[in-house]
């Protein structure tokens, strides 16, 4: 491989590095989700599925 294949492959491998962080910064930059308020949680009855489908 010639001296430009491999700064161009390096060059590569750095930019995906580079946008991996970015990615993960914004991920743990984003607000959290709202706290569950409903107390009315269905629960399907205890023998439910009996014919294996729904």
């Amino acid at each position: 491989m010639s001296i430009l294949g491999k700064t161009l492959l390096r060059f590569c491998q750095l930019r995906t590095l580079m946008v991996f962080v970015e990615h993960i910064q914004t991920c743990t930059e984003l607000p959290t989700e709202a706290v569950l308020t409903s107390t009315a949680v269905e629960k399907p009855p205890f023998d439910w599925p009996t014919a294996g489908a729904i």
